[in-house]
Parts: C-alpha cells; structure tokens; sequence
C-alpha cells in the first residue's frame, strides 16, 4: 500500500492542510512554509515515541487543541488486507487511520473499522456472560438477520465476524483504537514490514544513523540483509559454556578455603543461635549473550577513521548511498513499501551529484518491482522535472497575525481543460510522454531537407567568398559574402535547433503545460522579488537546460 493523501491538523505551522501524495511528491517554497513540517509530521505519525510531542508543538499556541495526522492508504495488496483484517475488508479500495495527540500528552491511534452498528454493544461487552445475553436478545429481536445460535463469548464473537463477512453491504465506519505500536520499523506491530517510513532530516546526522541501531538506516539495511540468528545461537552456546567453565574454576579454586571458612563461621553462630547454620559459596555471575553489532567506519587510503572526522559532503553522501541501499534491497516483506522521506536532499552536493541523486530517486519509485514511494522538501532545481509537473506541490505562508499554510498544485485534468481549443487531450498525453504525432513526423521530414538546403547553401557561399573555382559573375564583395554567410549559417542553426530540441508545436504545447502549472501553483502569495527558488525560476531552469529557452 501507499500512501494516498495527508491532512495535518494543528501541528506547528500547519493548522489544516490536506496533501494529495504520489509516486514522489516534491515539497518547494520559501523557508518557513512548512515543507519540513509536513515530513516530520509523518515521521511521528509513523515512528513517533509517546512524549515526544508537547504543546510547544500545537500550531500557533493553540494548546487546548488536539494534534491529529490523518492518513489514507490506496494500492493495498493481499497481504495488507490480511494483516488490516476489519480494517480493510474485500470491496474497500482504501484505508484510513489518524493519530491524535491531547493536551493531556495521551496519543491514541485510531482506524475505521467495517462493522454492523447492531453489534457495537455486544463488542464492547466487559464479559462473556454478557456478551452472550445481549447476543441472544438481539438474534430474538431481529429474526431477519438470520443469526446462528451461540453458546460461548468466543462463539459469539466468531458468528459475529462470519455474518459481517458475508453481509459487506450492511457494513459502516466505526472509529476503533489500534495499537501504538501498529506501525514502525521492527516495532513487531501489523504493519511492520509492510508500510516502514524513512526521514532523513536536513540536521547532518551521519555519525548517529551509520551506528547498527534498530532506528538507524544502516541498522535498517542490515536487519534486511544480514542473517544474525545463526551468530546470535552460536555465541550464546559459548556463554552457556563459559558460565558451566566459570562454574568449574570456582570450585577448584575456592572449594577447600570456603569450606573452612563455613565451618569456622557456623561453629561461632551455634552458641549464639543454635539449630541454623550459613554457607558461603561464590556468586553466581549472570552472563548475558550480546547482540552481535556491526561498526561503520572510513577508509581513507590505508587509514580507517571514523564517520563523524569527515567532510560535511562526504557524511551526506554516506547517508544518501545507505538511503539508496535500504531502498534496493526491499522491504522485509516481499509485498512490503518504504517510504523515503528526505528533507533537502541536495544538502552538502555537488550540483552533479545532487542531479544524479536524483534520478536514482525518479528510478527507484518508478520501478514497481521495488515498491518505494518517495516524497522530498527541496530548493534544488535538479530535483524539479517539468514533465512531472503535477507531482509539485507548492506551499505558500500569508503574512496575517495567525499565518496560514496554504499547499497549490495542478493536476494533469486541469491543464487538459485549460488547452482545450488548442491541444486535445491525446495530443498532451503524446506530448508529455515524449511522442509527437503523425504530422509532426511530416514536419520533422521538411526541417530535415531545409537543414540541409541551408547547409549546403552556407559551404557554397563559403566557397564564392574564397574565389574557390567560382565563375566570374557569381563572386560577391567581401562585405556583401560575409553577410550570406553569417545569414545562411544562422538559419541552418535554427532549423539544427528544431532537429535536436524538438518541433516548435511540441514545444509550444509542452512551454503552455508548463506555464499553467506555474501559474496554479503561484496562483496566490506570489514570491517576494527576493524569493530565489520561486517555481517559475526554478522550471525555467528546467526548460531551459531541455530547450535553451524561457517558458514565457
């Protein structure tokens, strides 16, 4: 399953937002607008330990109010219907849970369960016998549900979850409890292994998430890539062995000393309270076999040294190269999805290194054999693909006494209804996907030939201002040459343009898809004149390294 949408309410900046989320869900915006927020928001919806939120963390003072993360999951396979139970019966294409966070520091995670609302007070029964009172009363009372006959709780309870089985269509919402633990890495919850959630936060953390820890990300790539039961058995035989061996020293060498000391001690202690008697042994010493850890360290030229003695780039890398690992090699569970969630990826990178970083992301979550979802807060233009548009989202602060967080995007329908009259759908769909259509191949036929007019007219040109071999009557002035020349050659080099970048209604079509996105996107609380990462200069940078030209 993945991640469907998220709404946010009264969690720092954000006091009510809702996020549809995608295959990779791009957070830009001015600092301050709450990109973070949204990812660490998540990050303790998931993975978050009681206490860890307090009022400090209500949005704008508001602490007499709850903090809830609300999340709906789509794409759910077997194995999540199977650990989700009631939860997500046949039929229901989603589920939905929301943790709530109370003044009072209690949390509580909640999900909506399918039931029959004439068995809600039979399920909350505290006893058997009562359980079965009301069970009876009610098969007496409603003759119609055809209700089979039940003798004990667990009976009833069984016949109570076959009928729901069978009657889906009767079935409502009902807000049920779940466990803290439902979600988290190894937390041993439902979810565990099915749905884990990754933050790597902007705060360079190298040194603490390369430890083998269970929350670290190298201690989550090796509990899905190394086997320790084996060398976890084996090391506790040899604690048994020496515990048995501890055992043998001590008798060899302190049998005969505390024997004479037990009888010296116990002939003093008769004359003063006879008929009891001590004996001194040694103690024995618990020995407990460890978990086997592993260490990461750095190998620079021939000499070892620890993550946290280097370079701010290169612990960055470390943790991107581990993200990248933890993602390949697959949830624990074959049908399993982690969700990397990454705040300013291109922290600490070369420009080159951030680019390439993130086409390995676009790779990772377009593959479908690895089931990875990913979602980034970012300044960086090489983590913003035109063509992918509507996977933006955009989120913008207004300037009033209690700010408001506002999230704009634009869906791939509205920018179809926006061109209508001068791009049909299909022809979108083509143009985004990279395709022309069939006339733009006769087109591409006549740039080609006109290419090749011009340059054959340039070198022949070239050829008259030399007085190569040119008759009389069609040598030209110097002056009057370079002219044709320099002409000729400009429009050989616009039509070349064509030819590698693209035909002109293409890239019209493409330059008008994009314009509407920046403008939904901008659509209110446009960036400040110092704003340098508003979303029309950085798809414009985008554009323009694909076509050598503004989107207008």
């Amino acid at each position: 399953m993945k991640i469907q949408n998220v709404r946010i309410k009264n969690f720092r900046a954000l006091k009510d937002v809702s996020i549809p989320f995608d295959t990779v869900t791009t957070f830009i915006g001015p600092n301050g607008a709450g990109k973070s927020t949204v990812l660490r928001a998540l990050d303790w919806y998931f993975n978050g330990k009681l206490g860890s939120l307090t009022e400090r963390d209500c949005s704008f003072g508001a602490a007499t109010e709850n903090v809830e993360v609300q999340v709906t999951f789509s794409d759910l396979t077997e194995k999540d219907r199977e650990a989700l139970g009631k939860y997500a019966p046949d039929g229901v294409a989603t589920f939905t849970a929301w943790k709530r966070w109370s003044p009072d520091g209690s949390e509580v995670l909640s999900a909506n369960a399918k039931g029959f609302p004439a068995f809600n007070l039979i399920k909350e029964a505290s006893s058997a016998a009562a359980k079965k009172d009301l069970y009876t009363k009610l098969r007496s009372s409603q003759e119609h549900l055809d209700l089979p006959a039940a003798t004990t709780g667990a009976a009833v309870d069984q016949a109570m979850t076959a009928w729901e089985s069978s009657h889906t269509d009767q079935l409502v919402d009902a807000p049920e409890a779940l466990q803290t633990n439902f979600f988290g890495f190894n937390s041993g919850g439902k979810m565990s292994g099915l749905f884990d959630f990754v933050l790597v936060t902007a705060d360079l953390r190298a040194s603490e998430e390369s430890i083998d820890g269970r929350s670290s990300i190298i201690g989550r790539v090796l509990e899905r890539s190394v086997d320790r039961a084996a060398a976890d058995e084996a090391i506790a035989e040899i604690v048994e062995e020496s515990r048995a061996k501890q055992q043998l020293v001590y008798e060899e060498k302190f049998k005969t000393q505390l024997e004479a000391i037990t009888t010296q001690l116990n002939e003093v202690l008769e004359s003063y309270s006879p008929g009891r008697a001590v004996t001194v042994s040694p103690a024995e010493v618990e020995l407990k076999a460890p978990r086997t850890t592993f260490e990461v360290g750095v190998l620079d030229g021939i000499t070892q040294t620890a993550v946290e003695r280097q370079g701010h780039g290169f612990q960055r890398t470390l943790l991107i190269s581990a993200l990248q690992l933890l993602a390949q090699s697959g949830s624990a569970s074959a049908e399993g999805v982690i969700c990397l969630a990454i705040e300013e990826p291109e922290l600490y990178q070369h420009p080159i290194q951030a680019q390439t970083f993130a086409k390995v992301l676009r790779s990772l979550a377009e593959d479908a054999g690895k089931r990875i979802q990913v979602t980034y807060a970012t300044h960086s233009p090489y983590f913003l693909e035109a063509r992918h548009f509507d996977q933006v989202r955009r989120l913008t602060r207004s300037s009033d006494a209690t700010p408001v967080v506002t999230v704009h995007l634009a869906k791939l329908a509205d920018v179809k209804a926006r061109l209508h009259g001068v791009l049909n759908a299909d022809a979108v769909d083509r143009q985004l996907d990279g395709k022309g259509s069939a006339g733009d191949a006769g087109n591409q036929r006549v740039f080609d030939r006109q290419e090749l007019r011009h340059e054959r007219e340039g070198k022949g040109i070239q050829r008259e201002c030399a007085g190569q071999a040119v008759p009389r009557h069609r040598r030209r002035s110097g002056v009057y040459g370079a002219r044709r020349v320099r002409a000729a050659e400009a429009e050989a080099r616009e039509w070349s343009m064509f030819r590698r970048f693209g035909r002109r209604r293409r890239e019209t079509g493409k330059s008008r898809m994009i314009q509407y996105g920046i403008e939904t996107l901008s659509v209110t609380n446009p960036p400040s004149t110092g704003d340098c990462n508003s979303p029309a200069e950085i798809l414009n940078d985008v554009v323009r390294r694909a076509t050598h030209s503004d989107v207008t």
